[in-house]
């Protein structure tokens, strides 16, 4: 870009001006518009090559100051030699620093540093030694501030890099940690649509994690099988927006069954919207079916499958003491008949208002 402004600069001048410069500016101009246009080049040697900040730092001025010192050494040489001052081009050289300064975009030592070599290389030829004082102060300030830029910008990109190490292997341990199948993890927005989600549970779910994306949460599971009371349903605390922790919830697996414990909490930004969710998932079905040959195990026999003495005795239990009127008879006897309506049915119904007299016999 600077190319084509410095050349641009030098055109409008020979017309403002109608004179043409000598063999020399000419050499000195091409100089400054090669330079420029090396520009590109030299970024991207800096990045591939350079580490140390304060050879970057280096290359930086020389790129940047050196065409506005050539330019501005021109444009005075020029106007010079045409018998003008290098006032008389003041407004082009202006412009080409206003440009400069917007290229160069918030990079303090770099505009100052422009600008400093701009109107030094002006006022090369000025008889004027205030000015020529103005322009070395100036570059030595300059080159102060372009030294402590550089160390800021050392520090700044440090920290940078450890960001961006620290964030790097944040991200890979999550990643090892999904793909070993232990967890995952989903996020969904404000619409409870999907905008991350493992890509592990694609293929659990036999289907690409991409497609997932932009579903509803509630299609990764099988809600209408749970049996859950509302209130702690995954739909109630979406709607809620309440946080929920090991919910047990029967993935929509379409061959085997498999069981998740799932984890979400409500996610609200700086001013208190509500953006989505967050949370994360593991596998349950194993626990689950220890759970269940537990529970066998202790109501029925191993080998025959058979209920055992426990199994038979709550059995019985709910048998004798359901309140039903059917309920059954054991030996003869109601389950519900106390000790003086047996009496009476066996003794007599003599008997059974001395339940306790040994001289009650059979009749």
């Amino acid at each position: 870009m600077m190319t084509v402004v410095i050349a641009g600069a030098f055109c409008l001048n020979a017309i403002a001006s109608l004179s043409v410069p000598d063999i020399g500016t000419i050499a000195i101009a091409l100089a400054g518009v090669g330079v420029a246009g090396l520009t590109p080049v030299a970024a991207r040697f800096e990045q591939k090559q350079l580490d140390d900040p304060m050879q970057r730092m280096v290359l930086a001025m020389t790129l940047t100051a050196l065409p506005m010192l050539l330019f501005g050494t021109a444009m005075s040489r020029w106007a010079n030699a045409a018998g003008h001052t290098w006032s008389d081009s003041i407004g082009l050289i202006v412009i080409v620093g206003g440009v400069a300064t917007v290229l160069l975009n918030r990079r303090v030592a770099a505009i100052l540093i422009s600008q400093v070599a701009l109107w030094t290389g002006a006022a090369a030829f000025s008889s004027n030694k205030g000015t020529l004082f103005a322009m070395a102060v100036g570059l030595l300030i300059g080159l102060f501030i372009a030294v402590r830029q550089s160390r800021a910008d050392a520090e700044t990109l440090r920290k940078q890099r450890e960001q961006q190490r620290s964030q790097l292997r944040a991200e890979e341990i999550l990643h090892d940690f999904e793909q070993t199948g232990q967890g995952w993890f989903w996020e969904t927005d404000r619409r409870g649509l999907l905008v991350y989600l493992s890509p592990p549970i694609g293929k659990m779910l036999k289907t690409d994690t991409r497609k997932l994306v932009g579903r509803p949460l509630a299609e990764l599971f099988e809600l209408d099988n749970q049996g859950q009371e509302s209130e702690r349903s995954l739909a109630f605390h979406l709607t809620t927006r309440s946080a929920f922790h090991e919910l047990p919830l029967r993935a929509a697996t379409p061959d085997d069954e498999r069981w998740w414990s799932v984890n979400g909490r409500p996610l609200y930004d700086s001013f208190g919207n509500f953006f989505g969710f967050r949370g994360s998932g593991h596998d349950l079905t194993e626990k689950r079916r220890s759970a269940e040959h537990a529970s066998r195990l202790a109501h029925y026999d191993s080998l025959t499958g058979l209920a055992n003495r426990h199994q038979m005795a709550q059995t019985l239990e709910k048998i004798l003491g359901a309140p039903n009127p059917r309920t059954p008879r054991l030996f003869g006897l109601s389950a519900r008949s106390g000790p003086v309506q047996a009496s009476q049915r066996y003794h007599g119904p003599s008997c059974g208002r001395q339940s306790v007299d040994p001289s009650c016999t059979a009749p």
